[in-house]
């Protein structure tokens, strides 16, 4: 169906007649006579029939109109928000990162930005995924960057678009007397262990309040792992500190080794298949998903990756 042809037999619709319908199509009663016979023979059924000098719809000629009625809807529909988004005024958009990610993603995101969509105004808040998720659903955040989307969120009201996947490693020094096997992974150029291994090695693991917590203790429940020998640090950097002094091992992500790997440390995927997690941008729903959104998702998927 196209939009021409969908408009023509609407028209004899509203009409009743060919010779109405042509005079508001302004074009000539043969040539839209000649229109409508080569589309019921393509059709093979006939959309209208004669009574007295009235065109009435057929049963197929019904359901020719009700669907060209859905698509001119959707059509007028996209033509709106195109002139909205095309024509309308500056906009501010509230982004909410992770504390941890913010100092190496806000940089490139503005930079990018300010070229592709000038008019679109970025405010970022940095916190930990409980405080952001709070900040989205009170309408304090547009959009939140999440690598774990709480499943407290109402999905009614929220929806969520996939950037990418992303994976947790532990974090173990090079220089050790700990022995375990290590294999090798066919996704990835990191290789993985088994966690069962490191049962009697001590473990650092992040706050419930970190994003990455939630991850760590889904490998414990895995491998059925209730580690005797259990520290806790809020903070990244300093955990792997504490890995390098052979405190225990610790964990990260993936992603995170773009901007934070030391030479004194390994990194391995943890199991086959890998824990991992998607990387989402949470936002409200919306029939009409912003271009720039989109556009942030791929330019964040190119910064992770």
């Amino acid at each position: 169906m196209y939009s021409k042809e969908l408009v023509y037999v609407t028209t004899i619709a509203e009409s009743g007649s060919l010779s109405a319908a042509a005079k508001k199509l302004s074009m000539t009663q043969p040539a839209l006579s000649i229109f409508l016979s080569n589309l019921e023979v393509e059709l093979e059924a006939p959309l209208f029939t004669r009574n007295g000098r009235r065109m009435v719809p057929t049963k197929a000629g019904e359901l020719y109109l009700s669907t060209a009625k859905k698509i001119l809807d959707l059509e007028e529909h996209f033509h709106i928000q195109l002139d909205s988004l095309l024509h309308s005024e500056n906009c501010t958009l509230r982004i909410g990162l992770p504390w941890i990610q913010a100092p190496f993603l806000i940089p490139p995101i503005m930079d990018h930005f300010s070229k592709m969509y000038p008019g679109v105004s970025l405010r970022f808040s940095k916190s930990v995924l409980e405080d952001l998720t709070k900040k989205l659903e009170n309408d304090q955040l547009d959009i939140v960057f999440m690598s774990k989307v709480s499943p407290h969120l109402n999905k009614d009201i929220f929806q969520s678009l996939t950037v990418t996947k992303d994976y947790l490693l532990l974090v173990v020094p090079k220089n050790t007397n700990w022995r375990f096997p290590v294999y090798k992974c066919e996704i990835s150029p990191y290789q993985y262990v088994e966690l069962s291994d490191f049962q009697d090695i001590p473990f650092i693991t992040q706050f419930p309040s970190e994003t990455i917590y939630y991850l760590e203790q889904k490998a414990f429940r895995r491998w059925n792992l209730t580690p005797s020998n259990l520290l806790s640090e809020g903070s990244l950097e300093t955990a792997h500190q504490m890995t390098q002094h052979h405190m225990g091992c610790s964990f990260t992500m993936r992603r995170y080794l773009s901007h934070d790997i030391s030479p004194d440390l390994n990194y391995y995927l943890i199991g086959d298949p890998p824990i991992s997690a998607p990387i989402s941008l949470v936002f409200r729903q919306c029939d009409f998903i912003p271009p720039y959104i989109h556009e942030l998702a791929r330019f964040l998927k190119t910064i992770i990756q």
